[in-house]
């Protein structure tokens, strides 16, 4: 201290304390730990390379640009509580007044509205697809339709956040006391007045402002995420359309309100529903255009992985685990659940039954009140109508509740308890209707799946549920492209035989029951009550819809697997298990498509393959449509997925209690397995050998003339061949069906025999009719772990083709040029004459060939490419297939004269040991 006595300060020392390395360590850690955490990504980005390609194109994030996402999101939400609590109802009111108009308006004039320019584009001046009421408006879709537009008024009332015209600042007012006044038809009336001096206003930019409209900067806001990020295109497209349909709901207003002559009102609005003219209209094409154009052209990360890529029963879907047998367990809990839902809380615990044989079912009569169930051939839905009302009455327990004693001798049902049986009957449906959509096949559309009809109708005279002689099949009707294509798609769907016996047993027991509790209950509500009548699936007092089932997976799920269930997730885990365990439903999806072409045989009756299949030799694989014998493969394609899942397939008859998923293996056969999977080990040391293969290839290919082919020496493979039956004759009556089939022609036998033996290349002319098919088709069932590559020329080839490989249960894969492997579990390879040089196709056929030797070539039609070479330079190099590996090559065709032979010889660079073999091609009959 200082010498200062008087001094008040003093010195403190403070004590070191010794602190080790690691506390130092620790606290410097701590301190700065802040710095080293992952901070969410801030939204502006001065970097284009940072924005995706939507916001490149429509520059959205300029428009959020300093404002919090908090504060743009509250802007735009709907309201809620005491805010405005009519907007909704007011602008649904708006969208009515609109559509009441359309009855009132030439069709020509609601042409004119519903045309767009790419409709001009497309050289059609006018969409002949009038303006209409969108479907299912009435059961709900109109909030749909009009929550953007409340959300966009419901913006402009708290604030708007781009200066508005005077007189539009006028009309929010007149909007805003409407709503106060809680009057719904004046403030539908104050919405159109605003928005038609929004809509019908060329915005334009201004200085510091590059966007002025105001829908451009709701429909901004309203797509942020409260992360700050965008939503994804697809999310998109539906909001601009329901603003465009708005916006012609303006239209169509103007031109009845405040034009006496329609053509006059068209011309005078016209403009506001072009694209080349500035206004909202435009801008909401606009966005539509990119949104639709980067949904289409934007490749998905995948969502699964396969973690056993040799049986495919495991994958990651989304990063989560998923095993086939918990798929499985959940099914068979389902199923578990809907049988104790019937019995006990259906049929009151009683043993009832109601026995049948074949049902009657006239597929093609299209009368009203029509339905299998309403057949009076059918006796089981007419004899058990009143069973379970009786087994009811007839239990004690069960009297007590549903009937109540008013007096001596006079008796009434208890509609508390009659309401209670029907939301256990709705929990019965619920379970089933879940069950049948992942165990019929493929996935329906919730929307379809939900509302189908039992019986024909008055307004809709094709039901959805079918009796195809022991199959239960939902016809849904695929409503999705309805509206582009102004017809119904219907896609059949096989039920397993556990859910096709109790569907029955529904119908012919509790459903009559259920007509009855309805009718006492809902006595003054008939929309209610007719449900029972007219539809399949009945939610109590209205229909089911898609969130039902999306519920019930995700309960069901919940329990016992780690990835949560619903409509969506599903759909994508069935398809990718399908791919994969499924070929009978992967072809038939293929085949879908190659379906739209015509067939040979109906070009040379003179008329297209769709008036064939709708007018002609109509019989049950004609369902509005359906091309010949697709139905049963549909009810094939069902019952494969039934079968990967445990399900007894449909196509049985017999009580459901025999059907369960517990007696599976008694009653389904093992399907036998000729082709098991290559092991991924084994690709992997295949693909390590093909460098090899390529380098002959690329050697062999060179297109230098070629001689004719040496006679085919006998391969060394052929000593270990193994046949599938003892002979050609026992295949080809396998694959008729027909123990006493018998060959067509000495020629069909010969030349099948000519095919099996390989040793011979082979010129096979028979007539249509003759058996041509099985030329190829029997050689390929016999050899068992060999492959038939099948070549056509033309695309409807491969349609038809395939019809009839999978009619009679061959496997077989089709080759598309994007394919870069065959899977190589198939008898019969199909690729087009167009692709088969392909590189690609090279590439994976030599592959295919190491481990599933390729015994033939067999080209369909093959005088075609001698005649299409000029016009198809595809066609002219096939004789380089020789090359790829060389086999034996048959030649198939009707119209192969003499004179011919030579050039085909040397077309296709044939053995001088060639076999031909001709049929007589005398026609006696003509």
């Amino acid at each position: 201290m200082k010498a200062n006595r008087n001094s008040s300060y003093f010195v403190v020392e403070v004590p070191k304390v010794d602190l080790d390395e690691n506390t130092l360590i620790d606290d410097l850690v701590e301190k700065f730990s802040e710095y080293t955490s992952i901070h969410p990504p801030r939204s502006d980005a001065a970097d284009p390379r940072g924005l995706c390609p939507w916001l490149r194109a429509v520059r959205w994030h300029d428009l959020v640009s300093g404002k919090t996402v908090e504060e743009c999101r509250k802007l735009v939400a709907l309201p809620e509580g005491d805010e405005y609590p009519t907007l909704l109802d007011s602008v649904v009111g708006f969208i009515k007044n609109a559509t009441s108009l359309i009855d009132q308006t030439s069709e020509l004039t609601l042409q004119q509205i519903n045309t767009e320019d790419r409709d001009r584009k497309e050289g059609r001046s006018i969409n002949h697809t009038p303006f209409k009421v969108p479907m299912h408006f009435e059961d709900g879709a109109s909030k749909s339709y009009a929550n953007p537009i409340a959300g966009l008024l419901a913006m402009l009332l708290r604030g708007s956040p781009v200066p508005l015209q005077p007189n539009m600042d006028e009309a929010l007012e007149v909007l805003r006391s409407c709503l106060a006044a809680k009057d719904i038809d004046k403030s539908a009336e104050a919405c159109y007045r605003l928005l038609c001096l929004i809509w019908t206003f060329p915005w334009k930019p201004v200085v510091q402002r590059r966007v002025t409209d105001p829908t451009v900067i709701y429909l901004a806001y309203s797509s942020l995420l409260p992360d700050g990020s965008f939503k994804d295109t697809h999310l998109l497209t539906n909001v601009f359309a329901r603003c465009k349909y708005s916006v012609r709901c303006v239209v169509l207003i103007r031109i009845k309100t405040e034009h006496e002559d329609e053509k006059e009102g068209w011309m005078a609005n016209e403009r506001w529903l072009r694209e080349d003219n500035e206004c909202t209209f435009r801008s909401l094409c606009s966005a539509q255009h990119i949104a639709t154009t980067l949904t289409l052209s934007t490749m998905s990360l995948p969502e699964v992985w396969w973690t056993d890529v040799e049986k495919y029963q495991s994958m990651l879907y989304r990063g989560v685990p998923l095993h086939l047998s918990e798929i499985v367990e959940v099914v068979r809990s389902l199923e578990q659940t809907v049988q104790h839902q019937f019995e006990e809380l259906v049929l009151f615990g009683t043993d009832k039954r109601a026995d049948y044989g074949l049902l009657v079912d006239d597929m093609a009569l299209k009368e009203v009140g029509y339905s299998f169930s309403t057949d009076k051939r059918n006796s089981i839905f007419f004899d058990h109508q009143n069973s379970l009302l009786r087994s009811a009455l007839g239990n004690e327990a069960f009297r007590q509740k549903m009937v109540t004693h008013l007096a001596p001798g006079v008796l009434r049902f208890n509609h508390l308890a009659l309401r209670t049986w029907l939301v256990e009957y709705a929990k019965f449906h619920d379970l089933l209707l879940t069950y049948i959509h992942i165990t019929s096949g493929a996935p329906a559309r919730g929307t379809e799946m939900t509302a189908m009809l039992l019986v024909n109708t008055p307004l809709y005279p094709r039901r959805n549920l079918y009796r195809c002689a022991d199959f239960m099949v939902l016809m849904v009707t695929y409503l999705k492209t309805s509206a582009l294509t102004q017809k119904d798609k219907l896609i059949p769907h096989a039920l397993g035989s556990f859910a096709a016996d109790l569907l029955v047993q529904d119908l012919a027991m509790a459903r009559p029951f259920a007509r009855l509790a309805a009718r006492l209950v809902h006595s003054e509500s008939p929309q209610i009550y007719t449900l029972f009548d007219t539809h399949v699936f009945i939610n109590h007092t209205k229909l089911f819809e898609t969130e039902d089932i999306s519920a019930r997976l995700t309960s069901l799920s919940s329990q016992s697997m780690k990835v949560k269930l619903n409509t969506s997730t599903w759909r994508h885990i069935f398809s990718s298990f399908r791919r994969k365990l499924c070929p009978r439903m992967e072809a038939l999806e293929e085949l879908e498509e190659e379906n739209r072409e015509n067939t040979v045989e109906a070009d040379q009756a003179g008329h297209n393959r769709q008036t064939e299949d709708r007018v002609y030799g109509i019989s049950h694989h004609s369902m509005e449509g359906a091309a010949e014998d697709v139905l049963p493969l549909y009810c094939s394609a069902s019952t494969q997925w039934q079968e990967v899942v445990r399900v007894v397939p449909g196509g049985m008859r017999g009580s459901y209690k025999r059907f369960v998923m517990a007696n599976f293996d008694i009653l389904v056969k093992p399907e036998r397995n000729k082709n098991e999977a290559s092991s991924h080990s084994t690709i992997i040391r295949l693909e390590a050998k093909l460098d090899l293969v390529l380098k002959a290839l690329n050697t062999s290919l060179n297109p230098a003339p070629i001689a004719a082919a040496a006679p085919l020496s006998e391969p060394t493979q052929r000593d270990a061949l193994h046949y599938a039956f003892p002979s050609p004759l026992d295949a080809l009556r396998h694959l008729l069906k027909n123990r006493d089939a018998q060959w067509r022609s000495i020629d069909q036998e010969k030349a099948v025999a000519t095919a099996l033996e390989g040793r011979k290349d082979l010129i096979a002319v028979l007539r249509t009719g003759f058996g041509k098919t099985m030329i190829a088709f029997v050689p390929a069932v016999m050899e068992i772990n060999r492959t038939t590559v099948l070549i056509l020329p033309l695309r409807v080839l491969i349609a038809d083709f395939g019809r009839k490989l999978l009619k009679m249960g061959i496997d077989f894969e089709v080759f598309s040029a994007s394919q870069q492997r065959l899977a190589g579990k198939s008898q019969i390879v199909i690729v087009s004459a167009d692709t088969v040089n392909y590189g690609s196709f090279v590439h994976a056929i030599s592959i295919l060939n190491l481990t599933r030797p390729v015994s033939r070539y067999v080209i369909d039609e093959a005088h075609i490419p001698l005649l299409s070479e000029d016009y198809r330079p595809a066609l002219a190099d096939l004789y380089k297939i020789r090359m790829t590996i060389p086999c034996q090559l048959v030649l198939l065709s009707a119209t192969v004269p003499h004179s011919m032979e030579g050039k085909m010889k040397e077309k296709y660079i044939l053995s001088d040991n060639t076999v031909v073999l001709r049929a007589s091609s005398n026609r006696p009959e003509l």
